[in-house]
C-alpha cells in the first residue's frame, strides 16, 4: 500500500520536476541544475537506413513527436520495429567551452548518433526484432564537449523487441528520455540515488529483522497469530523493497519491468496482511471481510498490471486497506483495547507525514530534493510497522512476564507440593512403623491368643474326653455290672448250697447232697458264663479304646450300633433311673462288611445317640407323662453304600442354628453340659476321615433325623481328625 502511496507521490513530484525541466526549443545556452530534458523537437522515420545519421540529412520532412510518452502510446511507432529519432540543437560559447553529460532511459536498443558519429550502442538491435535486446535502465551518461556553437544533430536509430509485456506504460517507461546535465549536478543526483538506495537496504534490514523476530514470537506462542499475519506482512513488503532496490541496477527493460510489476503486487498485498495482523491481534476476526479484501486485492493489482487506466485501481489498492485498517484501529481505541494506543500512534504518525509531503509538494518546499522525498516515505512506511511491531512486542514481553509469574506461581506451588509430599511420606513413614509396631504387638497378642485358644481347645477336648469316657465308663460299669452281680449271687447260692451240702452230708443224707451238688454245680456254671461275659465286655472295650490304630478294617455295621447304642442307653439309664423311651431299631438284615476305622464311626454313633437321648429326655422333662419319647435307629443298604438314620421325637434343632450345629463349640445345650465339639468333630470324621455324608433334618419342637451315608467300595486316604479317645 505504502509503495502505491509512494509512486503517487513520486508522480506528483516528477509532474513538477518534468514541467520544470522540460522547457527547451533546442538552443541550450545554460543547463539548469536539473539538467534539460531533449522532449518536443524530435522528428521521427519509422525507416532504417544509416544516411539519417548524418548530420547533412534533409530530414525537414519529418513528422515530430515527444518521446517522453511510452512506445505503445505513440501511434507511429505502434508498427515499426525500427526507426530513427533526429534532434537539432545548437549551444551557447559558455557551453562549448564544458563538458556535459547526455543521460538516455529508454525502452528500446539503440545507436546514439552525434553529427554522424557514433557515440554509444545501448543493447542489441539484431536484424530482426525477435533479435532486439533493449538496455535502458540504469545506463551510463555519455560524456559530450561540443565546441562548434552551430547547429548539432543527436541522431538515434532504435529497435523495438516485440509483443510488450505490460501495455502499462507505467512498467514501460518512455520510450526515450534523454537529458542533458551538467557533470557536477549528475555526480549530485548519483549521490542522490545512493543515499536513496541506503535508506531502501535500511527498510529493507528492518523489515527482514521484524519478521525474524514475529516469526521468532509466533514460534513460542502460536495462539498469538498477529504474530504470524505481522511476519508476512514484514516479508511482503521486504521483497517489495528488495524489488525496489533491483530497479537501481537491471538495465535490462524487460526484467526491469518485471520487478516493477512485482515491486507493486508485494507492497499492495502488504496492506491485506496487516488487515489480518490487527483482526488477530484485536479479536475482531472477521475471515468473510478478509477474505474479501483478499479477492478485491487481487482483482485491483490484476487491473494495475494489465490496464492502462490503472491510476484508479491503483488508488482504490492503497485506500480500500488502509480504511479497514484504520477502522479496526478505531474500533480498539473506542473498546480501549490493551496497547491499541500505540498502534494508533504509529498510523498516525504516518498519515501525518503523508498530509506533510502533500502539503509540501503542493507549495515545492523541500521536495525538489528526492533525498527529503524518500526519508518522508520512509517514515510513512515505517511508523505503522513499528506501531504494530512494539505493539505485538510489548505482548509479548507481557505474556512473557506474566509467564514467568505463574512459573514463579507454579515453582512455589510445586515446592509446596513437594515439601507436602514430603511431610506426607513421612506422616506415612511414621504411620507405617506406628502400624507395623501394632501389627507385631497385635500379631504378638494374636499368637499369644492362638496359643491360649489351643491351649482351651486341648482343655476342651480333654473334657470332651472326658466326658465321653465318664459316659462309656457309666456303660461299661453297668455292662459289668450285670454279669458281677450274678456271680456275687451265685457265688452266695452256692455258699449256701455248701453249707447246706456239709449239713446233709453229716447227716449221711447222699442223695439230697448230690442233688445240692447238682444245683451248685448249675450256679457255677451260670457263674462262668456272666464271668466270660464280663470278660468279653472288657475285651470289647478295651478293643474299641484302642486309638493308635487308624486303619480301616472290615465290620458289620449292625454289630457296631447295637454296641454303642446300648452303651449310650445304659449310660442315660444310669445318669436318670426313671429315664424311659420307645427305641425302636430296624437293621437290614443282610448288610455287607463295610472298610471303616470302628473307633471314629463308634464316636460318631456315641455322639448322634447321646444328642438323641438327650433330647427326648429334655423334652420329657417338659411335656411330663403328654409325651412319650422314642429314638428310632434304622439302617439301609444303599446304591453306593449303607446308610444309618438316628431320628428322634425330642426338642428338634431350631431352623436359624441348622447351619451353625457343625460349627466348632457351637452348643444349644445348657453351659456345663456340652463342649459343642461332639457334631462338629463327628462331622469332620465322616466327612473327611471316612469319606461319607453327614446330614441333618429337623422341625423345631418335633423331630431330628440325622443320616449318615457311608461309601462301601470306596477307598480312600484317611486324613487324620482330631478325635477325643477313651484313654
Amino acid at each position: 500500500m505504502k509503495k502505491y502511496l509512494l509512486i503517487s507521490l513520486c508522480l506528483v513530484y516528477s509532474f513538477i520536476l518534468v514541467a520544470k525541466d522540460s522547457a527547451t526549443n533546442g538552443r541550450l545556452d545554460t543547463i539548469p541544475e536539473k539538467g534539460v530534458v531533449l522532449d518536443n523537437k524530435w522528428r521521427y522515420s519509422t525507416e532504417d537506413n544509416p544516411a539519417f545519421a548524418k548530420p547533412n540529412f534533409d530530414d525537414s520532412t519529418w513528422d515530430t513527436l515527444n518521446p517522453l510518452n511510452p512506445a505503445s502510446d505513440l501511434f507511429p511507432l505502434q508498427k515499426a520495429s525500427y526507426g530513427w529519432l533526429r534532434f537539432h540543437f545548437s549551444i551557447s560559447e559558455k557551453l562549448s567551452q564544458q563538458t556535459w553529460l547526455l543521460v538516455l532511459r529508454q525502452t528500446c536498443a539503440s545507436e546514439v548518433y552525434l553529427d554522424g558519429k557514433l557515440l554509444v550502442r545501448n543493447g542489441t538491435l539484431g536484424n530482426q526484432p525477435k533479435d532486439v535486446v533493449p538496455l535502458g535502465a540504469n545506463l551510463p551518461p555519455i560524456a559530450l564537449h561540443v565546441k562548434d556553437t552551430s547547429k548539432h544533430v543527436l541522431a538515434v536509430r532504435f529497435g523495438l523487441p516485440p509483443n510488450p509485456i505490460f501495455p502499462n506504460g507505467t512498467f514501460v517507461g518512455p520510450f526515450l528520455h534523454a537529458k542533458i546535465m551538467g557533470v557536477p549536478q549528475y555526480y549530485e543526483q548519483t549521490r542522490t540515488m545512493v543515499q536513496n538506495s541506503s535508506i531502501y537496504a535500511s527498510l529493507i534490514a528492518i523489515f527482514f529483522l521484524l519478521s525474524l523476530m514475529h516469526l521468532s514470537f509466533y514460534r513460542h506462542n502460536p495462539a498469538q497469530k498477529a504474530n504470524l499475519y505481522f511476519a508476512a506482512y514484514s516479508l511482503t513488503m521486504m521483497v517489495g523493497f528488495f524489488l525496489v532496490e533491483l530497479l537501481s541496477f537491471v538495465q535490462d527493460i524487460r526484467w526491469f519491468v518485471y520487478a516493477d510489476a512485482g515491486a507493486y503486487v508485494f507492497t499492495l498485498s502488504g496492506g491485506v496482511w496487516i488487515v489480518c495482523a490487527l483482526s488477530f491481534l484485536f479479536k475482531y476476526i472477521n475471515l468473510n471481510l478478509i477474505r474479501f479484501l483478499w479477492v478485491v486485492q487481487f482483482g485491483l493489482i490484476l487491473t494495475v498490471l494489465l490496464s492502462k487506466w490503472h491510476i484508479y485501481p491503483f488508488l482504490a489498492a492503497i485506500v480500500l486497506p488502509t480504511v479497514v485498517q484504520l477502522w479496526l484501529t478505531a474500533k480498539a481505541l473506542k473498546a480501549k483495547k490493551r496497547g491499541a494506543a500505540i498502534i494508533a500512534a504509529g498510523f498516525g504518525v504516518s498519515l501525518v507525514f503523508v498530509f506533510l509531503i502533500i502539503l509540501l509538494a503542493v507549495v515545492q518546499i523541500l521536495l525538489t530534493q528526492q533525498l527529503w522525498v524518500t526519508l518522508f516515505l520512509f517514515v510513512i512506511f515505517l511508523s505503522p510497522a513499528l506501531g504494530i511491531s512494539i505493539y505485538l512486542a510489548r505482548e509479548f514481553a507481557l505474556d512473557s512476564q506474566l509467564l514467568k509469574v505463574k512459573l514463579i506461581q507454579v515453582e512455589r506451588l510445586s515446592s509446596q507440593n513437594l515439601a507436602q509430599q514430603k511431610e506426607k511420606q513421612q506422616i506415612l513413614a511414621h504411620q507405617n512403623d506406628e502400624l507395623e509396631r501394632q501389627v507385631a504387638e497385635r500379631t504378638a497378642q494374636l499368637h499369644q491368643s492362638l496359643q491360649e485358644l489351643k491351649a482351651t481347645q486341648a482343655q476342651l477336648i480333654q473334657s470332651e474326653k472326658m466326658a465321653s469316657l465318664g459316659e462309656l465308663s457309666a456303660g461299661i460299669a453297668h455292662e459289668i455290672q450285670n454279669p458281677l452281680n450274678f456271680v456275687n449271687n451265685f457265688s452266695e447260692v452256692n455258699v449256701e448250697l455248701l453249707e447246706e451240702m456239709e449239713a446233709v452230708l453229716q447227716k449221711g443224707d447222699t442223695e439230697d447232697a448230690l442233688a445240692l451238688a447238682s444245683d451248685m454245680k448249675v450256679n457255677l456254671r451260670k457263674i462262668n458264663e456272666h464271668g466270660k461275659r464280663a470278660d468279653s465286655i472288657v475285651k470289647g472295650m478295651l478293643l474299641h479304646s484302642q486309638t493308635t490304630s487308624r486303619q480301616k478294617e472290615k465290620i458289620y455295621i449292625n454289630t457296631l450300633i447295637e454296641e454303642y447304642l446300648r452303651l449310650s442307653y445304659q449310660s442315660f439309664k444310669t445318669k436318670d433311673k426313671t429315664f424311659q423311651i420307645d427305641l425302636t431299631t430296624q437293621f437290614y438284615p443282610d448288610l455287607p462288611e463295610i472298610d471303616t476305622i470302628p473307633q471314629y464311626l463308634g464316636k460318631v454313633l456315641l455322639n448322634l445317640f447321646n444328642n438323641a437321648f438327650y433330647s427326648v429326655s429334655e423334652k420329657k422333662k417338659t411335656l411330663k407323662e403328654s409325651y412319650s419319647p422314642a429314638v428310632w435307629v434304622n439302617t439301609f443298604k444303599t446304591q453306593n453304600g449303607i446308610q444309618i438314620r438316628v431320628k428322634d421325637n425330642g426338642v428338634g434343632i431350631p431352623q436359624r442354628v441348622l447351619d451353625k450345629i457343625y460349627q466348632p463349640f457351637f452348643t444349644t445345650k445348657p453351659s456345663g453340659q456340652g463342649t459343642g465339639l461332639g457334631l462338629s468333630l463327628s462331622y469332620d470324621i465322616i466327612k473327611k476321615g471316612l469319606g461319607g455324608e453327614l446330614n441333618v433334618t429337623s422341625e423345631e419342637g418335633e423331630f431330628a433325623e440325622f443320616t449318615i451315608e457311608l461309601p462301601l467300595m470306596k477307598v480312600r486316604q484317611v486324613e487324620p481328625v482330631l478325635v477325643p479317645t477313651h484313654e
